[in-house]
This record gives C-alpha cells, sequence and structure tokens, in this order.
C-alpha cells in the first residue's frame, strides 16, 4: 500500500521553547536514524508518500520509514534545524504516526495494495512543533483506490 501523509498548520522556521531558539526548522519524515524528505516549516503545508507492506497474513506492516516492534509499528515525522540553541544542527523533535494494521481503513489499503491518506497539523497547542505519540482515533484517516493513468 501507499501511505499519503497531508499536514497542515506548519508552525514556521523558528521555535523557541525552555532549551532556546532552534532556527531554520523543517519537518520530514525519519527512514532508519535519517530526517528523509524534508519540508521547510514555513510552507503551507507538506506532503510524504511511502510504501509500507503488508506481512505476517496482514497482521504487521513493514518498509523503510516503518519503526518500532511488531504490533506497535509507526511513522515519525521528525522536526529538524539548522540551528539548535546550543549552535549544533539536526532534529530536535519527533512525532510518531501509529500504523494499527486492525484500524479499518490501513486495513483495507494493506489488503487491496491501495492507497491510505492521513491528515494532521503539525502546530501543537503551545505553538511549537507538535511531537510526541498520537493514537489512531487523533488522526484522520481514509483509504482509496488509485485512479489509473489516462
Amino acid at each position: 500500500m501507499r501511505l499519503i501523509i497531508e499536514a497542515t498548520d506548519l508552525p514556521g522556521r523558528q521555535c523557541h521553547n525552555a532549551v532556546g531558539l532552534f532556527d531554520g526548522v523543517r519537518v520530514g519524515v525519519q527512514r532508519g536514524r535519517a530526517a528523509v524528505q524534508l519540508v521547510p516549516a514555513e510552507a503551507p503545508s507538506a506532503r510524504w508518500e511511502l510504501e509500507i507492506a503488508a506481512k505476517d497474513g496482514g497482521a504487521d506492516v513493514s518498509g523503510p520509514h516503518v519503526q518500532g516492534r511488531p504490533g506497535a509499528r509507526f511513522v515519525y515525522l521528525v522536526w529538524d534545524a539548522a540551528v539548535h540553541p546550543d549552535g549544533s544542527a539536526g532534529m530536535f523533535r519527533r512525532l510518531k504516526i501509529p500504523l494499527d494494521p486492525t484500524h479499518q481503513p490501513v486495513h483495507d489499503a494493506l489488503a487491496d495494495g491501495g492507497v491510505c491518506t492521513v491528515r494532521l497539523g503539525l502546530t501543537g497547542a503551545d505553538g511549537t512543533p507538535r511531537c510526541g505519540g498520537l493514537k489512531t482515533s487523533d488522526l484522520s484517516w481514509s483509504e482509496h483506490h488509485e485512479m489509473p493513468a489516462t
């Protein structure tokens, strides 16, 4: 299946928190230990397309962006900054998107090789980049089939 992540409400180029100022903020997906497909956090929206495969008869998922143990798989959106408060650069926060193969849109897309889209906002209630773990029910999911190319 193809997982499409559509994000809106990006928090902007700078992030102030208790640690200090992060500048040049970008958001991407984690592949292994690297942040890839980075989008500037001042963009109006962001979109990522990831390949996710069913395994163990559809009871589990895998793919180059899939993290976690069996039964608790997820994809990380990662926040990266060109300048951290200490002068370094790199990832500073992560947001966990659950991949529950029993959740109906995910299950259906896995079963027929379709497309599952998840939509979410990326600014937290405090105005900083959203982070932490989400529940499947916290997100807007839809499953659909791609239209044939004409």
